[in-house]
């Protein structure tokens, strides 16, 4: 299996190259701390936001959007796989312990599980206990429509257990959208002061900051000012230019055959 290879050749890998990049401070310590690697050989540079993300969409082309892919009018965002790490059971749970209210104004909307989230046994008997199309499942989406799907949405909610990096967060921000994020990995990193932090493991935080996002209009629009300055120092051109200072920098060595995946 691809897992199996990774695990066997990764370290391999590292060990035999003179640089390794990364995409976090975060991600360095675990590549320190988990395969031995000399700190300095690796460096962390951080990913960027396509400017798609932050450019105006008329009220007429979001409404389009909305009809065309099935989205109701007020909704909480998720932009996720089906991987557990990204803890959408508790996200659901959360969504649940919402007051009726809140729940009968905002659907939450899983943007990348699509209909295959009702083959997990557990997050299935999550959403059986909720009104039907409370919580909508469109999968995935086309990339072209991302921005105004973030823009629709009350609030991204991204309570994830790890993250490498966590680009849905800053491309909600870029997007003018509240961010709710998990407080592990490098989210945090990422984030910065301007989402609300939550414990992942709590639904209880996750559902408190969610009800926040959705009836305080002060807090609303403190996120999406906090949120637009922090993803503006995040872009390609900056990761484009410091990529290349990493590899220059690298000494060359000959070249060892790695084994190759089983298909």
């Amino acid at each position: 299996s691809f897992g199996a290879y990774y695990r066997a050749v990764v370290p391999r890998i590292v060990e035999q190259a003179t640089a390794v990049i990364t995409d976090s401070e975060n991600s360095k310590t675990d590549l320190v701390e988990r395969l031995g690697l000399a700190p300095e050989k690796v460096t962390a540079i951080h990913l960027g936001v396509s400017p798609e993300f932050r450019k105006r969409i008329k009220k007429a082309d979001l409404e389009a959007t909305r009809l065309r892919l099935g989205l109701p009018p007020k909704f909480f965002l998720s932009v996720s796989s089906l991987d557990p790490r990204k803890n959408l059971g508790r996200l659901i749970r959360a969504y649940e312990l919402l007051p009726a209210e809140t729940r009968d104004e905002h659907h939450l909307v899983l943007v990348g599980a699509g209909n295959r989230i009702f083959s997990d046994p557990a997050i299935s008997a999550e959403l059986s206990r909720l009104p039907a199309g409370a919580v909508v499942t469109p999968g995935y989406i086309p990339e072209q429509d991302l921005p105004a799907v973030y823009r629709l949405s009350s609030a991204l909610v991204f309570p994830s257990l790890y993250e490498g990096f966590g680009l849905p967060v800053l491309e909600a921000m870029a997007a003018s959208t509240p961010v709710i994020s998990s407080n592990r990995s490098s989210l945090p990193e990422v984030a910065g002061s301007a989402a609300a932090m939550i414990d992942p493991e709590s639904t209880e935080e996750i559902a408190a900051a969610m009800e926040l996002v959705a009836q305080d209009s002060g807090t609303r629009n403190l996120l999406i000012e906090r949120g637009t300055k922090r993803a503006s120092q995040f872009t390609w051109a900056k990761t484009a230019k410091q990529t290349p200072q990493v590899t220059r920098a690298a000494p060359t060595g000959p070249d060892k055959e790695l084994p190759r995946p089983r298909q």
